[in-house]
């Protein structure tokens, strides 16, 4: 193991992600992003905690660490979500980042979503106020 995030493209790539869209999410800058892929540097420890979280994968992967050390572990490089199409991941990904409140949030705006899509309104709302706009 080289200490070094070797697999971090790889991983990004089997989700389906490019690395605008993970700089995004996690509130990275692009260009530093790109130099942990390229092996330039090394991510912060908060970081690294970020990404394995984000990617649903292990540090040991991110880095390359021989398998026999985390074989029988379920992680999305093996086929856990392997149904997922890649936004879907971006959204589970996002979610498990998420404190609990801002896990509400994103459980209610996803239903604010599915019923605008079937054309049927979720009246049961507390408030009048867009789950959007509560966000603040």
């Amino acid at each position: 193991m080289s200490g070094r995030m070797v697999n971090l493209k790889k991983i990004r790539e089997l989700r389906g992600l490019t690395q605008q869209q993970v700089c995004d999410d996690l509130d990275f800058q692009l260009v530093r992003y790109q130099n942990w892929e390229q092996l330039r540097n090394n991510p912060k420890p908060q970081d690294l905690c970020k990404i394995g979280d984000y990617l649903n994968c292990s540090l040991d992967e991110l880095m390359g660490r021989d398998p026999k050390y985390y074989e029988g572990r379920a992680s999305l490089t093996s086929s856990e979500h392997s149904d997922l199409a890649p936004d879907e991941k971006v959204l589970v990904g996002v979610y498990r980042l998420a404190d609990s409140g801002k896990k509400q949030f994103v459980l209610e705006a996803a239903k604010v979503a599915a019923d605008a899509k079937s054309g049927s309104p979720d009246n049961s709302s507390s408030s009048d106020t867009p789950v959007m706009a509560q966000v603040g």
